[in-house]
């Protein structure tokens, strides 16, 4: 399977993860809300991993059912695209 990641996905992840909020995330990165979204679940797909729970408004939590196994596939595949 190719992973085409492109140059926005990464720091678009980075940005949401440091934020913990998607509304505040595409303030800092000059987005609209639901273009991050869509880059992120871009992202998501393209690595076959659910990386953010969504809530409604905006907000994200941790996965609560993720085991050591699933982090690691996150960091293998991440490492194929860099």
């Amino acid at each position: 399977m190719t992973l085409t990641i492109t140059p926005r996905h990464l720091p678009h992840f980075r940005m949401v993860a440091e934020e913990q909020n998607f509304h505040r995330a595409a303030e800092r990165i000059r987005t609209d809300p639901l273009s991050l979204s869509r880059t992120i679940h871009e992202l998501e797909h393209r690595i076959g991993v659910e990386l953010f729970v969504r809530d409604p408004r905006g907000n994200f939590g941790a996965r609560r059912n993720d085991s050591p196994a699933a982090h690691l596939r996150v960091r293998q595949n991440l490492r194929q695209i860099s």
